[in-house]
């Protein structure tokens, strides 16, 4: 898994986990250098499937938010620069709500949250 920039992920930091291999555009860095706040992770399924577990992958790129390692959005997500930095912004706030019920969110993608707040 790739850390962009290289930072520690600390409890209660809004984490992205990019579910791919690094992007090869632009957009993704940009939107990570716009964002100091936030630790970005890019990992890939296979490559990093110590890691990631059994997250099944639907579509690319996948975008999985976590804040204090509960998971607030998991699903597909082009890295659209405006669309992203919106959800980022409203699940930065200290009443974000997860984008999907609980139950929706796979059992795989909590387990990936608790890893990466240890």
């Amino acid at each position: 898994m790739t850390l962009v920039p290289s930072l520690p992920i600390t409890r209660g930091t809004p984490t992205i986990a990019v579910i791919t291999p690094p992007p090869t555009d632009r957009t993704s860095p940009r939107i990570a250098l716009a964002h100091p706040e936030i630790v970005f992770a890019w990992a890939d399924i296979e490559d990093d499937a110590e890691l990631v577990g059994d997250i099944d992958v639907d579509d690319f790129p996948t975008l999985a938010v976590f804040k204090a390692g509960q998971p607030l959005h998991f699903g597909a997500s082009l890295p659209i620069e405006a669309v992203v930095t919106r959800l980022l912004a409203r699940l930065a706030q200290s009443s974000a709500t997860p984008t999907a019920a609980p139950s929706v969110i796979p059992s795989a993608v909590r387990e990936l949250g608790a890893r990466l707040s240890r």
